[in-house]
């Protein structure tokens, strides 16, 4: 028997082992990952903004750690444009997740539709958001729910951008309360933040 017959048959359990592992590293973070972003991002926005949130494809590549959301649509309620971004890209950092912080080495956003609306004096698309994470906030104080894990105030993991970058936006006003109502379109630079 050769020497690299007999180092295979030794460590043939340990290969199994580590075979086995990589394959269920990346069933988790090609498909779980995936999966839970897109239902915790749809539960919080619906449970605390009452709005509504598709995608078109959300993708995380847990070898390279690049992470990437295409065609985001929120909505209101009443089934309204909020917030459409076509494309976010993030990329994280692997050793930024040993001392328990999220450093990201660059969030790009590209193709960024903003939607303002007035429907009256007083009521408009933000004071909409933010009665109604009031009213989720006050529903939550409320509640007698048992604390969960990972909700200690005192105890928030830090994020860190390295580098910010977005490109074309488009802020989307529409006003109902002019005796005309007006719509207009603000197109913003091509590549209007880098930090």
């Amino acid at each position: 028997m050769t020497t690299a017959e007999s180092f295979l048959k030794k460590h043939s359990r340990t290969h199994k082992w580590l075979a086995i592992t990589l394959a269920i590293y990346s069933l988790l973070g090609f498909f779980l990952i995936t999966w839970q972003v897109e239902s915790q991002t749809t539960n919080l926005l619906q449970k605390r903004l009452v709005s509504k949130s598709s995608f078109e494809s959300v993708y995380f590549n847990p070898y390279t750690f690049y992470f990437e959301i295409k065609d985001f649509d929120i909505k209101t309620a009443s089934n309204e444009e909020l917030f459409q971004p076509d494309n976010i890209f993030l990329n994280f950092q692997p050793s930024s997740l040993l001392p328990f912080r999220f450093q990201h080495s660059e969030l790009f956003i590209s193709n960024i539709d903003l939607y303002f609306g007035r429907e009256s004096e007083t009521e408009n698309t933000i004071t909409n958001l933010i009665e109604n994470w009031a009213s989720f906030a006050a529903r939550s104080d409320n509640s007698e729910a048992e604390p969960r894990l990972g909700t200690d105030s005192s105890k928030i993991t830090p994020i860190e951008i390295l580098t910010l970058s977005a490109s074309g936006f488009n802020l989307h006003i529409s006003d109902e309360v002019m005796t005309t109502p007006r719509q207009t379109t603000l197109s913003l630079a091509n590549k209007f933040a880098e930090v």
